[in-house]
C-alpha cells in the first residue's frame, strides 16, 4: 500500500511557479490577490512592525517576484535589528489571499576561543555573554558587546563566523589577543611651574584582571623630582568594573593634590587644590551601522582647599561641590578615520562639606552653590594619501552662572593652547580649538607635526578690576617619537601669539613629555 500526496488544484499554479526553473515558471505567471501575510516560527520583531514592512507588497495583481520582495524586505528589516542570524522562506503557498512565510532560526553552534594567553577561557566566555550555544545572537548586541571587551587595556578579540559541519547552525571562532594583566608606568613632564617646580615625576601601577573578572584598578602618584618635592604630592586611584551582561561600566575615583593644576593617573584632570571622589555608571547603547554610542550618570565630590597666607593666618576660604552630571558620548570611525564626541549637563547638588553660599561668595563674588554648566568635546582625526594625516579638536564649556575656580573652564598648557603656563587664565565660558598635521614617518617611529591652538574665556558677573575674558593662540611644531610600544617621547614647541597675564607673546616655550610602561 502507497501513500499518496494529493494537493489542491488552486494550490498547483503557484507551487509549479515555485519550483520550475526560471524560464518555465516565466511562461506560467499566475497572478493572484495578496490580504495578508502569516510569519511562521519564532519571530523576533513586533507584529505591528512585521506586518509594517510587509504591507506594501499585499493587494491585487501581485506576482511570485513580488513575494520573493516580500520575503527579501523582511530579511533586510530583521538583520537592520540585530537579527542577521535568521532567514525567511518562502515556502509553497494555497491561493487562499494569506501568504506565509517561514523563519528559520540558525543557532549558534561550537564556541572556541584561541590565542590567549593571560586571561582564562572561562573569563573570556563569560565577558561575551551574548554568544550562548544553541541561541541566535542578536547582532547588534553582539556588536556591542564586543566593542566593549575590547575597551579592556588588556585585550581584544575578533570573531570569525562560519557554517557547522554537523547541523544547522554557525560557528563562532573567538580569536583573542591579551597582555599580561598588570603593569606599572611612569611619566616625566615639564608641565610645573616657578613655584612648584618645573618638573613633573608620576609613576603608578595598574592590574587589569582582578580575580576571575574584567576589574581594573590603577593608582599613581606625582611630585616634583626636585628640591621642591615636599611642595607636590598628588595620588589618585580608580576602578572600573565591566558588567557585560548589562553593557555598563560601573567606575570610581579617588585623587589628592596640593597643587592648582595636572594630570592624575590619566583619569582626572586637577583644577585646584583638595580632595575629589566620584561614581560613574556608563551605559552602552546598541550601535548604528559605525556609530558606537553611550550614556553615562555620574556624581562627584569635590572638596577645594584654599591658602592664602598672611603671616601665620589662612585667610584662603574653603569650598565643596557635590556636582552630578548626565553625559552622552559617541564615536564614528572607519579606514578613513575617526569621529569622537561628548556632551554632558552638570548640576551641583546639596550636601557635603562647605557646600554653602557662604563658602562660595568667600571664593568668587557673586557665585552660590546653585549652579550648573555644559560641556561638549569633539575630536576628529583623518588619514590622508601617502600617510600624511590631520587630526582636530574642539572643546567648549557655557554656564549662566558665576563659578568657583575649580569648575571654570581653563586655558594654557601641554593639553591646550601650547606655548602658555598650565591652565593661565579660566573662565565660566570658554572654548578651545585645536588643529594639526602630521607628516609621514620621517625615521623609523619618528614623526612631525604643525599645530595650531587658540581658545578664549569670558567671565559671568564681571567684577571691578576682572578682565571680561582672555584670548590666547599659539604656532608651532613638534615630534613623536616611539622606538617601542613601552616607550613614548613627545616634543612640541610653541609660540604664543597674544599676550597673557603670565607669558608674553612671541616667547618660544617647549613641552616634553616622556614616558614608559612595564
Amino acid at each position: 500500500m502507497h501513500d499518496t500526496l494529493r494537493l489542491p488544484m488552486k494550490t498547483l499554479p503557484l507551487l509549479l511557479a515555485l519550483v520550475l526553473p526560471p524560464a518555465l515558471a516565466a511562461t506560467v505567471e499566475p497572478r493572484f490577490a495578496v490580504a495578508a501575510y502569516q510569519v511562521d516560527g519564532d519571530n523576533p520583531l513586533p507584529a505591528a512592525d512585521t506586518q509594517r514592512v510587509l504591507a506594501p507588497f499585499t493587494g491585487d495583481n501581485q506576482d511570485i517576484g513580488r513575494l520573493q520582495q516580500a520575503a527579501a524586505a523582511l530579511q533586510g528589516e530583521l538583520a537592520a535589528r540585530g537579527h542577521g542570524f535568521y532567514r525567511v522562506v518562502l515556502p509553497p503557498q494555497t491561493l487562499d489571499g494569506t501568504v506565509r512565510l517561514t523563519l528559520a532560526m540558525l543557532p549558534v553552534g561550537e564556541i572556541s576561543v584561541s590565542g590567549n594567553q593571560h586571561f582564562p577561557t572561562p573569563t573570556i566566555r563569560a565577558a561575551l555573554p551574548t554568544l550562548q550555544t544553541g541561541q541566535p545572537p542578536d547582532t547588534r548586541a553582539l556588536a556591542r558587546n564586543l566593542a566593549q571587551f575590547n575597551d579592556h587595556p588588556a585585550h581584544r578579540a575578533v570573531l570569525t563566523l562560519s557554517e557547522s559541519r554537523e547541523r544547522e547552525a554557525i560557528d563562532v571562532k573567538v580569536g583573542v589577543e591579551d597582555e599580561k594583566p598588570w603593569l606599572a608606568f611612569a611619566s616625566l613632564q615639564n608641565n610645573g611651574n616657578r613655584e612648584t617646580g618645573k618638573w613633573r615625576l608620576s609613576v603608578g601601577a595598574q592590574a587589569s584582571r582582578l580575580g576571575d573578572s574584567d576589574q581594573q584598578l590603577t593608582a599613581s602618584y606625582t611630585t616634583s623630582p626636585d628640591r621642591h618635592h615636599r611642595d607636590v604630592s598628588q595620588a589618585g586611584a580608580a576602578w572600573k568594573l565591566p558588567l557585560y551582561a548589562l553593557a555598563t561600566d560601573l567606575s570610581a575615583y579617588a585623587v589628592y593634590s596640593n597643587v592648582d593644576s595636572g594630570t592624575v593617573g590619566g583619569f582626572f584632570d586637577v583644577a585646584g587644590q583638595g580632595h575629589f571622589y566620584g561614581v560613574r555608571a556608563t551605559r552602552h547603547l546598541l550601535g548604528s551601522g559605525k556609530l558606537r554610542q553611550s550614556l553615562g550618570l555620574g556624581l562627584d565630590s569635590k572638596f577645594f582647599t584654599n591658602r592664602v597666607m598672611f603671616g601665620d593666618d589662612n585667610l584662603g576660604s574653603d569650598v565643596g561641590a557635590r556636582p552630578l552630571s548626565l553625559s552622552w558620548n559617541g564615536e564614528w570611525r572607519d579606514a578613513s578615520g575617526q569621529v569622537s564626541s561628548s556632551f554632558d549637563f552638570t548640576r551641583n547638588l546639596p550636601g557635603g562639606p562647605d557646600n554653602d553660599d557662604a563658602h562660595y561668595a568667600a571664593n568668587r563674588q557673586g557665585a552660590t552653590r546653585h549652579w550648573q554648566a555644559w560641556h561638549a568635546n569633539l575630536n576628529a582625526n583623518a588619514s590622508l594619501p601617502r600617510n600624511w594625516a590631520l587630526s582636530g579638536r574642539l572643546q567648549g564649556q557655557y554656564s549662566d552662572d558665576a563659578l568657583i575656580p575649580g569648575e571654570q573652564f581653563g586655558l594654557g598648557g601641554s593639553q591646550s593652547v601650547r606655548g602658555y603656563e598650565e591652565r593661565e587664565v579660566a573662565g565660566e565660558r570658554g572654548l578651545l580649538a585645536t588643529f594639526e598635521v602630521w607628516t609621514p614617518p620621517l625615521a623609523d617611529s619618528l614623526r612631525a607635526l604643525a599645530f595650531a591652538d587658540a581658545g578664549t574665556v569670558r567671565r559671568v558677573d564681571v567684577q571691578p578690576g576682572e578682565a571680561a575674558g582672555n584670548t590666547l593662540a599659539s604656532l608651532g611644531a613638534g615630534l613623536r617619537w616611539q622606538p617601542h610600544p613601552a616607550f613614548g617621547l613627545s616634543l612640541d614647541l610653541a609660540c604664543p601669539l597674544k599676550d597673557s597675564p603670565a607669558t608674553q607673546a612671541g616667547t618660544w616655550r617647549a613641552h616634553l613629555l616622556a614616558s614608559a610602561r612595564f
